[in-house]
């Protein structure tokens, strides 16, 4: 008798743990969220003329940071952090699929509360591209100069010679920003995650190894494209 309540008891539990399993969330879910605001963060600046990242300077940049919601939190002593994503150009202008990144820094303030803020840096320059590559991650300020984006679409006019162009969007306004003393890492297990693949190295995947995207990687991809196409 004992032995079979035992056994009924355990085929209960194993019920309800399936039935947990079922309604959880599959593991990517949050890394596709996290490629799906980017979308939508993109899509807003692309929107916003005058307001946004030009295309002009899209069109011209290597890469490209998205982190859809960055949180400033800040007690006397603060602190960043955001998760995005990361895309850069091959030799023949093409953007790679993306790899999950991961952000984090420290500020300081007397101020306390907690901010939320989207934020956009593109590189206009290898260099960093490279220290991300080589060493998987790289800081703002002091191995790459970062400074505030114009925001003026315009017609023609130079592009900015800095390493990496900012703008940070609060209460639906971009603007340019200057960060610094930011680390910013690829996130190997959260790229894994979102392609679910063992095999999904963020740095193969950002020199150009073919992998299986989905559908909100091919998605970003393509509002790249047409965003670079109103360069003027």
């Amino acid at each position: 008798m004992k032995i079979r309540t035992l056994l009924f008891t355990l085929a209960g539990l194993l019920c309800i743990f399936a039935l947990i399993a079922v309604s959880l969330p599959s593991v990517a879910a949050a890394q596709v969220d996290t490629v799906t605001d980017s979308i939508k963060v993109l899509q807003d600046s692309m929107g916003a003329p005058d307001r946004g990242v030009p295309p002009s300077v899209l069109k011209a940049s290597r890469g490209l940071v998205i982190v859809p919601g960055i949180y400033n939190v800040a007690f006397l002593v603060g602190g960043r952090y955001g998760e995005g994503v990361v895309l850069v150009k091959n030799a023949r202008g093409g953007w790679s699929a993306p790899a999950l990144v991961s952000l984090a820094g420290g500020s300081a303030g007397a101020q306390a509360g907690v901010e939320k803020q989207d934020l956009i840096l593109v590189f206009m320059d290898e260099k960093p591209i490279q220290d991300l590559l080589a060493k998987g991650s790289f800081t703002l300020g002091a191995e790459a100069t970062a400074v505030a984006g114009p925001v003026q679409w315009g017609v023609g006019g130079a592009t900015p010679s800095a390493e990496v162009l900012s703008y940070t969007r609060s209460k639906g306004v971009f603007a340019g920003a200057q960060f610094t003393g930011i680390d910013i890492d690829l996130d190997s297990s959260a790229t894994i995650q979102y392609y679910e693949s063992p095999a999904a190295n963020p740095r193969a995947i950002l020199e150009g190894k073919s992998v299986k995207m989905p559908p909100t990687a091919k998605e970003l991809q393509q509002v790249l494209q047409r965003y670079e196409a109103l360069a003027r």
